[in-house]
């Protein structure tokens, strides 16, 4: 992998002790897309975002939307080869990666339907639908593994329920 394309260097975690230097020796990276890739590259290192305690990043959506569309662009060029052997690779990790984040983090055994889904609360039906959607395109890509077969049950499931608003409202109170 070039320099260009190289993976960010994953932000500091909160067992990262601090010299007491004020340089670093790596750049704190920001944003949810380099959480993604950190916590696929250092999952052992990162296992505090799986909690359900901790919350799922405020701009989670617009890197989903991001990533989803960005495969779904890479497949129509995996056919027609046009992608680069670089492009491919990096189309690969990106995947593995918010797959990894998918099962993981969203999809984790005590998480309720809108964190399966990566919603908030207050998301409305419209959001509800296209963050299925997206997931789906993502888990749709290479091997289906058992935890992945796991992640779309338990999103289909969210699903199921959150887009029928009788459902979603008794499901509301189990929450409160």
């Amino acid at each position: 992998m070039s320099a260009k394309n190289s993976p960010p260097t994953p932000p500091r975690g909160p067992n990262d002790r601090d010299s007491g230097s004020n340089t670093d020796s790596a750049p704190q990276a920001t944003g949810t897309r380099e959480l993604i890739l950190a916590y696929f590259q250092e999952p052992e290192r990162w296992q505090h975002i799986a909690s359900t305690a901790t919350p799922i990043p405020d701009d989670f959506s617009v890197v989903l939307a991001h990533v989803s569309a960005q495969l779904g662009s890479y497949r129509g060029a995996f056919k027609t080869r046009v992608l680069s052997d670089e492009e491919k690779q990096t189309a690969d990790l990106l995947a593995r990666a918010m797959q990894r984040y998918i099962v993981k983090v969203l999809a984790c055994a005590n998480a309720d339907h809108y964190r399966v889904l990566g919603l908030t609360r207050r998301a409305s039906a419209t959001d509800i639908h296209q963050h299925h959607q997206m997931l789906r395109r993502v888990l749709d890509i290479g091997d289906e593994t058992p935890s992945i077969r796991r992640a779309v049950e338990f999103i289909s499931r969210a699903y199921a329920t959150l887009t029928d608003s009788q459902r979603r409202a008794t499901y509301d109170k189990t929450l409160r």
